[in-house]
């Protein structure tokens, strides 16, 4: 897929690697143990499995975990796969991503301030 210029979104640690993994990760897949089946996380799993053949930062990262997460939970809600297929044309994910990013901003805003830096 690279050498076609494709990226598989939620793949991929700039830092991270299988020698040296996120924790935000370990924590999600830790909270999955309490979900009533995690379809789209276990396949994001081995999609993981595969590329870290390639590359050891090639891993699942916060995104791909979130994302993976977030189907299941949709599934566990019996939504259809319509309903499912139409919050992801509505960038509902996109969405929370940004959310989360915005609170991590103010975080750091913050933490700036508060150093004097």
């Amino acid at each position: 897929m690279k050498k076609q210029g494709i990226y598989i979104p939620g793949i991929g640690h700039k830092i991270k690697s299988i020698y040296n993994p996120d924790k935000r990760c370990e924590l999600l897949f830790s909270l999955s143990k309490n979900f009533p089946q995690t379809k789209y996380l276990d396949f994001a799993k081995q999609v993981e499995g595969l590329t870290t053949l390639k590359k050891p930062n090639l891993i699942l990262n916060v995104d791909g975990h979130v994302a993976a997460l977030l189907l299941d939970i949709m599934e566990a809600m019996h939504y259809t796969p319509e309903q499912i297929q139409m919050y992801i044309q509505a960038d509902i994910f996109n969405g929370l991503f940004v959310l989360a990013r915005s609170i991590g901003f103010i975080g750091h805003h913050i933490d700036q301030k508060r150093l004097g830096e």
